[in-house]
């Protein structure tokens, strides 16, 4: 699993300072805490990519379970294909990962990754290895303009995954 997003969402009701589910499904789907939708999922075999924002106690979680974090400054093709190997890969992006003001994202933190990096990331995946995509935490504007720029940059970013 490649999680893209600037936070961990690794969080169990118990670690939580904000009580924001959205900020605990990773955690759930690897079976730290009862959702009541599943889990599973191996948390040695999730790389969460872009992270800089994480709780203490949701570092400590991640640390404890196996989780490689890389920061966007290790985010690269070459390292995202070492980590993958040969095997299936699910992807999920909240694009919050991306630095602010490519894309509206309702918990935006800078130092993200640029919209270029993210597509080489993407390119250098091998299609018939993807499982899955899932595209998440787009915040739309009022600004039409704004939207149109924004999705503009999530089209040619997701482009090479949907090819």
């Amino acid at each position: 699993m490649l999680w893209f997003d600037a936070h961990g969402d690794f969080n169990t009701p118990q670690t939580t300072e904000s009580g924001y589910l959205g900020g605990m499904v990773l955690a759930a789907a690897c079976g730290l805490w009862e959702s009541g939708h599943g889990s599973g999922l191996n948390p040695a075999k999730v790389v969460i990519v872009g992270a800089r924002d994480i709780d203490p106690a949701e570092m400590d979680l991640l640390r404890q379970a196996g989780v490689c974090i890389l920061s966007p400054t290790e985010a690269t093709p070459e390292v995202i294909l070492s980590l993958i190997g040969d095997a299936p890969v699910w992807i999920h992006v909240d694009w919050d990962v991306l630095e602010p003001k490519h894309v509206p994202a309702a918990y935006a933190i800078g130092g993200g990754l640029y919209p270029q990096t993210l597509r080489a990331i993407f390119a250098a995946i091998p299609k018939e290895q993807i499982a899955g995509i899932e595209l998440a935490e787009f915040e739309a504007s009022e600004a039409a303009l704004k939207n149109e720029a924004a999705i503009e940059c999530l089209l040619g970013v997701v482009e090479p995954l949907l090819a």
